[in-house]
C-alpha cells in the first residue's frame, strides 16, 4: 500500500524533502514504518526517536496500523461547548505582526470581568547563546486542529473562560511578538488558569518548530543535547 509522509523541521532538512510516498505491506503499523524510515535515512535515527507521529492529523502510538493512503507526519519535539466557527475566529496563524488589539476585543464580553493576555517575545538570548534571530515553521492543518482541541480541553477545565490564541510564522526578529494567548473570564483565578493551561499545552504539542539563529550557528530548538 501506498502512503505519504510529511516532513518538518530538521526531519526535513535531513531527507532535504518536504514529503514523499512510500509504498508498505497491508497493515503496517508505525514502528513497521519507522523501522523502514530509518534504514533509508540512517542520519534521522537520533531525531526519529524524539519525534511523535500524526496520521491524518491525529497523534498515535506506535502500533497503530496503517492504512492506505494514510497521510503520515514526524512532529520532531516542538520549543506549545463553542461551536466551530467561533474556535476558528479565535485562532490566528499568521506570517503578520502580532497585535494584541484583536484578542482583547475577542474577549470583551459582558460576561467577562477579568482578562488575562500573555505574550511570548523573541528575546536575545537562549540557552547562554547570543540570538539575532529566528524562524517558525508550522505544519498549517495540524495546528489549527490541536489548537482547536486545546481550547476545547482548557473550556471543560474552565467552564466560564473565553479564550483567542495568535502565533506568528516565518522570520521574526528580536523583540517581535511570537505568540499572543488571551483568556477571559468572570474572575481571575480562572482567566489565570485558563491562559497558563492553553500556552503549556501549545508548546507540547502544537507542531510549530522554532530555528534559531545564533552567535555560534543555528539549531532547530528542542531536541535536546
Amino acid at each position: 500500500m501506498k502512503i505519504r509522509l510529511l516532513y518538518f523541521a530538521v526531519i526535513r532538512e535531513i531527507t532535504d524533502k518536504n514529503h514523499e510516498d512510500m509504498d508498505l505491506d497491508a497493515s503496517a503499523t508505525v514502528r513497521q514504518l519507522l523501522v523502514r524510515f530509518v534504514e533509508q535515512y540512517p542520519k534521522t535515527e537520533g531525531v526519529i526517536a524524539a519525534c511523535r507521529i500524526a496520521v491524518n492529523q491525529d497523534f498515535v502510538p506506535l502500533d497503530h496500523i496503517l492504512r492506505p493512503n494514510d497521510e503520515v507526519a514526524f512532529i520532531p519535539p516542538v520549543a506549545g461547548g463553542e461551536k466551530a466557527n467561533q474556535l476558528a475566529a479565535a485562532i490566528s496563524l499568521q506570517k503578520e505582526p502580532l497585535s494584541v488589539t484583536p484578542i482583547f476585543e475577542a474577549l470583551s464580553q459582558p460576561q467577562i470581568g477579568a482578562q488575562v493576555i500573555m505574550v511570548g517575545t523573541v528575546r536575545n538570548r537562549n540557552e547562554g547563546a547570543s540570538v539575532s534571530g529566528l524562524r517558525y515553521e508550522a505544519y498549517f492543518p495540524m495546528v489549527e486542529k490541536v489548537l482547536k482541541q486545546i481550547i476545547q480541553e482548557a473550556k471543560i477545565r474552565f467552564p466560564d473562560a473565553e479564550l483567542a490564541v495568535s502565533h506568528r510564522v516565518d522570520e521574526l526578529e528580536i523583540g517581535e511578538r511570537a505568540v499572543v494567548v488571551g483568556a477571559g473570564a468572570p474572575h481571575r483565578e480562572e482567566a489565570f488558569g485558563a491562559c497558563r493551561y492553553v500556552i503549556e499545552a501549545l508548546k507540547k504539542d502544537a507542531p510549530i518548530w522554532k530555528y534559531e539563529t545564533r552567535e555560534d550557528g543555528q539549531t532547530w530548538i528542542g531536541l535536546g543535547p
